[in-house]
């Protein structure tokens, strides 16, 4: 499969609705878009992950979304990985 140079994902934002975003599919436009260090957590099976700041918990960014147990801070996106965690387009099924 051939690297997709954007991907649609959802950016979720603290306070707002998630919205469609094109991310461009390179490490640099990754880390601008969490504002640091990327960290790739896969939440289902289907491949479904998310695009979060690493460090977001230690740096003090703002509460965002509760997940299971867990409280997402700052800015994050929703989108597919494969196997190899390769990021890839959210498909119109989710």
């Amino acid at each position: 499969m051939k690297k997709e140079n954007e991907i649609r994902v959802l950016m979720v934002e603290p306070h707002e609705h998630p919205k469609e975003f094109l991310l461009k599919n390179t490490l640099q436009a990754m880390q601008e878009a969490v504002g640091g260090l990327i960290d790739i957590v896969d939440i289902d099976d289907d491949g479904t992950c998310l695009l979060l700041n690493d460090e977001g918990k230690l740096i003090g960014l703002e509460g965002n979304r509760r997940i299971g147990d867990d409280v997402i801070v700052g800015n994050f996106y929703v989108c597919k990985s494969t196997k190899d965690w390769a990021l890839t387009s959210l498909s119109n099924d989710v």
